[in-house]
């Protein structure tokens, strides 16, 4: 259970990761870049998120 847990956490952030890296390359006015930081701020939870799943913080 843990493994798929792991694997869908995985293509999650992979997803996010991708996403956030597209919306940086267009970014050009003060709204893109106002979404491409809550892109971040998303990733970065996901990220966070997963680790402490993984080391069995939460």
């Amino acid at each position: 259970m843990k493994e798929n847990l792991s694997e869908y956490s995985l293509e999650k952030l992979k997803n996010a990761f991708n996403k956030l890296a597209d919306g940086a390359k267009i970014a050009d006015d003060d709204l893109y870049k106002d979404g491409v930081i809550q892109r971040f701020e998303f990733t970065f939870e996901l990220l966070w998120k997963m680790h402490c799943k993984l080391s069995g913080a939460l």
